[in-house]
């Protein structure tokens, strides 16, 4: 939630006789509570501007272009991802700034043997020469900048901002969250967990106060159309059918069986009170690492113990366990959805064959049926249109 408290004065403004600034930029620097961030912009744009437009007059490269030369001369060797990760462009624009880099002979691309799908990329020796010939005037241009300042005075701003880069971490998700293309980030809204040591259990007691549960209980057979079940053999016919299933099931497969990628779920206890950093609740691995994820779940629920429990997850064809649906059965799923009478709802993630719902997602889903059911019902069996 948006902070509340009255902005600090602004620190820092020009005195009488100081050069003079339009309107507009002044406004933006000294009567701005946004200070900080206004005048790093201010700063970058009077740096990078006349820089990069040198780097295209001399070497007729691009921005983009540049900085995979700059970024290649500070560490060596490094993938394209590193570099989109890095310096926040957009993958496809690194990729052309690449393509052009090894057709005019400035960096090489050697491949992985630990990953097929990416390269190392490395500076050439052309390459280095560019590196090597442009840094004296980015360093020039920077010492310009700060030429107003001590030396001291230089020694403690460069402590001052590493300890706000650090800081990032802890309020933006994974350093800058990328908005763009397949891989976007969603920054908006908190992840919640319930601090009750038995979970959901409490909401799903409330949710069902008044009615029947059947615990361990299978159904042998199903006539959706007719919203019908057989339970120990007896016949029960039902006004509605909520289902949280996997679609095919219901109808014996007869489209096919929807295939899901499951999870391998392995259990690790330490004998330490913590593992992850603070701030930290997961850890994703996206290379050669068999799992995608580690969890240390004493961060959610906030339990205090001398041990600590890290789940590990492994992507596998097991069932459909934390199910993952596949796109290209999306068709699949939806001709089953279709034959779906009225009366009869798919919902969560199996039913509603969507990997992008959670558990509040299902708690909507289930109001929004709730309200098709109140206004006589038959508009769709996944109830919210954004998930079907």
């Amino acid at each position: 939630m948006p902070s509340k408290t009255a902005p600090l004065p602004v620190p820092g403004a020009p005195r009488d006789g100081a050069p003079a600034l339009d309107p507009v930029t002044r406004a933006r620097l000294w009567g701005n509570p946004c200070w900080f961030a206004f005048r790093f912009n201010y700063l970058a744009k009077y740096y990078n501007v006349p820089l990069y437009g040198w780097v295209r007059r001399r070497y007729g490269l691009t921005r983009p272009e540049y900085i995979v030369v700059h970024g290649l001369g500070l560490c060596e060797c490094a993938t394209a991802r590193d570099l989109s990760i890095s310096y926040g462009f957009p993958k496809n624009t690194l990729s052309r700034a690449i393509h052009n880099l090894v057709r005019r002979g400035l960096i090489e691309r050697a491949a992985r043997k630990d990953d097929r799908r990416s390269f190392h990329l490395r500076l050439t020796a052309q390459g280095r020469a560019v590196y090597d010939e442009a840094l004296p005037f980015f360093i020039q241009m920077q010492d310009d900048m700060l030429r107003a300042l001590s030396p001291p005075e230089r020694e403690q701003l460069s402590v001052l901002l590493a300890k706000v880069v650090l800081d990032t971490f802890t309020w933006s998700p994974k350093g800058v969250a990328i908005k763009e293309g397949p891989r976007a980030a969603w920054d908006t809204a908190l992840s919640a967990y319930p601090h009750a040591p038995d979970g959901y259990n409490q909401y799903f007691d409330i949710a069902t106060s008044g009615a029947t549960v059947l615990l361990s209980t299978k159904i042998e057979r199903y006539d959706i159309p007719h919203r019908t079940v057989w339970i120990k053999g007896e016949k029960l016919v039902f006004d509605l059918i909520v289902s949280t299933i996997s679609p095919d099931q219901l109808y014996d497969n007869c489209y096919g069986a929807l295939p899901y990628i499951g999870r391998d779920f392995h259990k690790i206890v330490l004998p330490v009170e913590h593992v992850f950093p603070e701030h930290v609740y997961f850890l994703y691995y996206a290379n050669d690492e068999r799992f995608t994820r580690l969890v240390e779940y004493k961060k959610f629920t906030l339990h205090k113990s001398p041990t600590t429990l890290i789940g590990m997850e492994i992507p596998s064809m097991n069932g459909k366990y934390y199910p993952l649906p596949m796109k290209s059965a999306l068709a699949q799923a939806a001709r089953y959805h279709d034959d779906m009478p009225r009366d009869v709802y798919s919902l969560g993630r199996h039913g509603s064959y969507r990997y992008a719902i959670d558990i509040d997602d299902c708690i909507e889903q289930a109001m929004a049926m709730a309200e098709q059911v109140k206004a006589g019902g038959g508009e769709h069996p996944v109830p919210g249109a954004k998930w079907r």
